[in-house]
């Protein structure tokens, strides 16, 4: 399609999810399902990076255009084998692992990145420095940059995929409410920003190794949808989703005070048994216990 064409979709599509001028938002997307010009480019590496690259710079000027200069665009930039200490983070190099368009955009004039060596989050816009500067050490809570959304008036935004797929955001609504099926895990690489290494402890809301318990978000969007509270839209080659965090929030506590295992694929309970564990204080700095089954 053209370019007119393909932009004429996109604007259609934010309008239908209810984004609007001054938003805050998070964005997920799958390029593969987002209607993009039809570019060509010859069948070598440069060329085709460049084109991707200009796909990228189209759907972020359709974005720009919805929000305005007032709004903040935030996507996530996760790096996963910055769990392995010997790899290090380094805020202004380290790419994204979770799709070419959230590489993309820390990269661009302006943008800002959070230090979290496994879930940092970029962003572009007005409330980017409130949103990502000074977060703390852990993935997620309230000092997160995932907890200073629904203060903003934050929103999901999600297209070409839905947030059943997505919705990273279930484990910051399981941390705050203190579902035990996960853990707090200190990473031990180097987190280094500006050149500097970064002295801080970075922690991972994480699944314990060896429990079989997937992350299932389904029923939070059906709940979202059951209750009025999930903008979709769906016509030919179009879908996305979004929901406010504040709607997410209300939402998502409701249903882990009903059942703290809500957004999991079964219900688990880990308890640690510390009956083996020597009655004398342990008076070292770094204290390590070894599970066994």
């Amino acid at each position: 399609m053209t370019e007119a064409e393909a932009a004429a979709q996109v604007d259609r599509l934010l309008a239908g999810l209810d984004v609007q001028r001054g938003d805050v938002f998070y964005l997920a997307l799958d390029m593969a399902k987002v209607p993009l010009p039809r570019w060509s480019a010859p069948l070598n590496r440069d060329a085709i990076k460049a084109r991707e690259s200009r796909w990228c710079a189209f759907l972020l000027d359709r974005v720009m255009a919805a929000i305005g200069p007032e709004g903040t665009v935030l996507v996530g930039t996760f790096t996963y084998a910055c769990g392995n200490p010997a790899i290090p983070f380094v805020a202004e190099d380290t790419p994204s692992e979770i799709g070419p368009f959230t590489n993309w955009l820390r990269t661009q004039p302006g943008a800002l990145r959070s230090l979290h060596p496994i879930f940092s989050v970029a962003g572009l816009g007005r409330h980017a420095s409130a949103i990502l500067d000074n977060t703390g050490g852990a993935a997620f809570g309230p000092s997160s940059p995932f907890g200073r959304l629904a203060a903003l008036g934050g929103r999901f935004v999600n297209l070409g995929i839905p947030f059943r797929q997505s919705l990273t955001y279930v484990h910051h609504l399981e941390q705050c409410h203190g579902c035990n099926h996960r853990y707090h895990k200190v990473f031990g690489g180097q987190v280094i920003s500006q050149g500097r290494l970064v002295e801080r402890e970075f922690l991972g809301y994480m699944r314990w190794r060896g429990v079989d318990a997937e992350v299932d978000v389904g029923p939070l969007e059906d709940r979202l949808r059951e209750t009025g509270l999930l903008r979709e839209h769906r016509e030919a080659g179009l879908f996305g989703q979004s929901a406010l965090a504040r709607d997410i929030d209300r939402i998502g506590y409701d249903m882990l005070a009903r059942d703290p295992c809500a957004f999991s694929s079964r219900k688990v309970r880990v308890d640690l048994d510390d009956n083996a564990v020597k009655s004398a204080l342990y008076a070292d700095p770094v204290v390590t216990f070894r599970l066994q089954w």
